[in-house]
Parts: C-alpha cells; sequence; structure tokens
C-alpha cells in the first residue's frame, strides 16, 4: 500500500487514520508505506506478530480481536494482511463501516462470500477506495501485453492459456499436535472456519509465506487458483475486459478429497464477447497441467507462472515482466504488429523473427531459402537478401540522402518495414543515426567515425528490399 505524497513529504492533514490487521509476515512489506500515514490501530491473533507492529508503531492501541478493531475512534482505512478465510468477513465489517480497504488477495474464498462483498461495495464504490493486493500488477509488462493485444499483435483473440507450476500435495489436516502456545489465540485464528485441532505445521512457513502451510485445505482457502493464481490470472484480466463467466468446467486426474484442494487441476472459464473481441475461453492450470507447447522452440514449463494468449495470427508468451511475441503462419503477426512494434523490448523483436521459422543467420547465410545479389546503382552498393517471408536490405550510399523522403517512405502504413537502424548522410552530409521500429522513427547525432549503412528488415510481399535500395540511393 502507498499513498504517500507524490512529491514532497506528506502534510499532516493528508494522512489516513489506519488500522493493520494482521501485523507480521506480509503486512511487513506495508511497514515502510504505512510510515506517511497514522497507523493508530493494530490487531493480531498472536502477540509474537503483534509487538513487531508496535515496534514500527509503538502509538498504535493493539487489538487481538479484529472485529473490535473497525471501532477504532477516528478510523479512515483497513489494511488487511490475515489468513484468507477472514478477507471477505473483515472486508464486509470495513463496508458496513464505510471505511476505506486494502485486502491481500484472495478477497474471498468462496463463490457466496465475493458475491457478498460484491453486493456490500456496488452501493458503496463511488464513496470509498478499495483495493485488492495485486503487487505484481504494477510491473509495466502488464500494460505492456494489454496494449500488444488491443493492437492486433496476435490478430483475433481466440484462447488464453494461463499457469502456474507450484504442487503442496496434503493428505487431509495435520492430526492433533499438542496446545497452542501462550502467545497464540488459536480460536481467533479458526475464526469463521471449522474447528480443527492444532498442530504447529499450520504455523511452521516463514513469515510471509506462511500460507503456503494451510491454504491447500478447503475450510482454509482454495490452493494455488487463490494463492499464485491470483497474481497470474491478473495478467488476464487486465487485457481480455471481461465481466462474468457464462460456463466453468474444472477436470482433475485426483480423486476428490472432501479436505484438500487439487494439486493438479485444470479450469476453463468461458466469457462472453464484447466490442473487440469474440467470445473466448480462458483456461488455468496448475500443479502439472499445463497447456501445449506453442513450437519446438518454446518450452513453457520453464515459465513457472505465465500466461499464453492465442490469437489467428500469433501468440503472445509471457510471466509478470517479461513477453515474447510467436508470429503463426504465411500473414505473420508481425503485420498486424508492425504499427506498434515499439512496444515490445528489443530482445523480443529478435524473438519474433526466430519464432517465425526464420532464424537471424538465415537472412544472411541461409542459401536454402534465401538468395544474395550484389550491385552497384547510382553511386551506392547495394546488399539485397530475399527470403518467402522476410528480407533485408543493407544500404551503403557513397553520397547525401534525403532522410527525412527516406524515412516517410519506410513508416507508411503498408510499407511492410519491421524494423531499421543505421547511419546515413543527410543532405547536408551530416552523419546521422536512424531508427525506425513499426511507423515510428527516431533522428539522432551520429557518434564520430562511424561509417554509412542501415539494415532494414521487413515483412513480404509488403516490403521489398530491392526497390527500398533503389529509393534510397536515388536520394528518395
Amino acid at each position: 500500500m502507498n499513498a504517500k505524497a507524490l512529491f514532497g513529504a506528506n502534510p499532516a492533514n493528508n494522512r489516513l487514520n489506519i488500522a493493520l490487521i494482521g501485523a507480521h509476515g506480509r503486512a511487513s512489506a506495508h511497514y515502510r508505506h504505512l510510515k506517511d500515514e497514522n497507523v493508530v490501530a493494530i490487531c493480531d491473533v498472536d502477540k509474537k506478530n503483534l509487538a513487531h507492529g508496535e515496534r514500527q508503531f509503538p502509538e498504535a492501541k493493539t487489538y487481538e480481536d479484529w472485529r473490535k478493531c473497525p471501532d477504532h475512534p477516528g478510523l479512515d482505512a483497513i489494511l488487511c494482511c490475515t489468513t484468507d478465510f477472514t478477507h471477505a468477513f473483515i472486508a464486509n465489517w470495513a463496508l458496513n463501516r464505510n471505511l476505506h480497504v486494502y485486502m491481500e488477495k484472495p478477497l474471498a474464498i468462496t463463490v457466496h462470500e465475493a458475491r457478498t462483498v460484491r453486493e456490500n461495495w456496488i452501493p458503496r464504490k463511488d464513496k470509498i477506495a478499495t483495493q485488492v493486493g495485486m503487487q505484481r500488477h504494477a510491473e509495466p509488462n502488464f500494460n505492456r501485453v494489454r496494449e500488444l493485444i488491443h493492437d492486433g499483435a496476435v490478430g483475433n483473440l481466440k484462447d488464453v492459456f494461463v499457469w502456474g507450476n507450484r504442487q503442496i500435495p496434503k493428505p487431509g489436516h495435520f492430526p492433533p499436535g499438542g496446545k497452542p502456545p501462550e502467545t497464540l489465540n488459536y480460536d481467533l485464528w479458526l475464526g469463521p472456519s471449522p474447528h480443527h485441532p492444532y498442530n504447529p505445521e499450520y504455523f511452521s512457513g516463514r513469515p510471509g509465506a506462511n500460507c503456503l502451510e494451510w491454504n491447500m485445505f478447503w475450510d482454509f482457502g482454495i490452493g494455488q487458483m487463490g494463492d499464485m493464481g491470483s497474481h497470474t490470472m491478473d495478467i488476464v484480466w487486465n487485457v481480455i475486459d471481461a465481466e462474468l463467466p457464462h460456463t466453468i468446467k474444472s477436470k482433475s486426474p485426483e480423486k476428490i478429497n472432501p479436505d484438500v484442494t487439487p494439486v493438479n487441476l485444470t479450469s476453463s472459464f468461458y466469457f462472453p464477447k464484447n466490442d473487440w473481441r469474440d467470445e473466448l475461453r480462458v483456461t488455468w492450470f496448475q500443479g502439472g497441467a499445463m497447456p501445449n507447447n506453442p513450437s519446438k522452440w518454446v518450452d513453457l514449463k520453464k515459465i513457472g507462472h505465465g500466461a499464453m494468449f492465442k490469437g489467428d495470427r500469433g501468440l503472445l508468451v509471457c510471466d509478470f515482466r517479461q513477453r515474447m511475441l510467436i508470429p503463426v503462419g504465411d500473414a505473420a503477426a508481425l503485420a498486424a504488429a508492425h504499427e506498434t512494434i515499439a512496444n515490445v523490448a528489443p530482445h523480443a523483436l529478435s524473438l519474433e523473427v526466430e519464432r517465425a521459422s526464420v532464424p537471424p543467420e538465415a537472412l544472411l547465410s541461409d542459401a536454402s531459402e534465401a538468395t544474395r545479389s550484389r550491385q552497384a546503382h547510382d553511386g551506392a552498393t547495394r546488399d539485397a537478401i530475399v527470403h518467402p517471408r522476410f528480407a533485408s536490405a543493407v544500404l551503403r550510399p557513397e553520397g547525401p540522402v534525403d532522410i527525412d523522403s527516406l524515412l516517410a517512405r519506410l513508416t507508411a502504413s503498408g510499407a511492410g518495414v519491421v524494423r531499421a537502424k543505421g547511419f546515413l548522410p543527410d543532405a547536408d552530409g551530416v552523419m546521422r543515426a536512424l531508427q525506425v521500429v513499426g511507423s515510428r522513427a527516431t533522428v539522432e547525432a551520429a557518434p564520430e567515425g562511424v561509417a554509412a549503412g542501415m539494415m532494414v528488415i521487413g515483412l513480404r510481399p509488403e516490403f521489398d528490399p530491392v526497390a527500398f535500395a533503389d529509393l534510397a540511393a536515388g536520394g528518395a
């Protein structure tokens, strides 16, 4: 959570009076930002955790029972970092008091809980601020993936696949394991869940990740779909502009366990069409279940938590921080994406060429699929490499070039240019550094001592390397 002023210190009258419910573990990630607010109350069922919060916020009043904390005088907001199975209850209590809420994921562990929170939120949505803790959403890649899909990088979106590789099998709840420590109010920890005898294994994980010791049990969580699935599916929700699915289908090779969520699970969600895409299936895979690899060059299992968007002209594979475009078919997606290819990281562009079955070296030396011609033309030496799908040209002019006209032709709609980069002398003979990515071009001063030359890669048949070389050599 970060409510800090954009510039400078946060004025006292801007600060919120916040209750921190769940004082350690995941909550410690918020300590630094909460220093800019007024933490007036902290709450935890474990006195050891509470002590961590007290050291950070010594002026705050402490609570053991979260049901008393929302009634703290003068409260503005609640930040909740408790167990998954209490989230919906704390959210509703906060909404009922018109308090702003930051709730760590997941918002709920049952459909009924989620619907109840939503119904309670709707009449208040314009009055209070609410957020579910998806910290990975702050990664720039989330917006880049959305831009690429909406700009047609994969063509018409047909299917989406999402996966997570974590596997934590459990046969059932832990057996009775003695008495709880005196610092822990185990009854309050169980909260709204059915009673299960205390066992220290429920609390054996490291701070911030102890949920992995209990969230696979139906009474305490929803397994990996509600854990890393919340984060990974967020990549997809950020793109597809979906409301509720009309159909959900799930399967698992495991026998049904009434106490434990499945490790291996495949769930498909079917969403109605909207104003920019057709009806869409989104499938979640976990615990060893995986979508098929898109090609022999790509092993999706090497991506622990990722997503793949499939369209009729290509695929986009991504995780939280990286993305890769894979064109498919003769009318590869680079043609549809060349207007927006500037949104792709430079390394992704080379991958796009490689995944289109055109290794970069084939553009230079693959005699079986490409032919090379070199000839002098109007004072220029021209290299043209012709390939069935991609073409490349290298221009080495011996005189000035009309750079503005050349760039206008290279970036024109339908030119088919994917990328161009090099150094050319302008009309005054001054060397310039040029770069073209799709429809965008930049011209800067060139470093001293560079030789004139420019490499251009384009998609056939729109891009004709010979015509380009003629155009450039002739001064555009």
